[in-house]
């Protein structure tokens, strides 16, 4: 990879598409990046959350409706065709 591509690469990462394209500059990428590593190192546990094992800690059960509708291939969800 040449330094030219990496570079258009790490600022697509930080903008999107073609955002080497409108205008920002390195500090701008660089800020975005740093941002985006920040907010990735932030561990937000759930309301409700003990820090105990799964197994003692399940979360909400699912209604009737719910369960239906994983089981149905109209959300792409666990249907198996049968």
């Amino acid at each position: 990879m040449s330094k030219k591509q990496f570079i258009e690469d790490v600022f697509e990462l930080a903008f999107g598409d073609d955002a080497i394209n409108r205008e920002f500059t390195f500090g701008e990428v660089l800020a975005k990046l740093r941002e985006f590593s920040d907010a990735g190192l932030v561990s937000e546990k759930p309301a409700g959350y003990t820090g105990v094992t799964d197994d003692e800690n399940k979360g909400v059960e699912l209604t009737q409706a719910e369960v239906d509708t994983l089981l149905t291939n109209k959300i792409g969800g666990m249907y198996n065709g049968d």
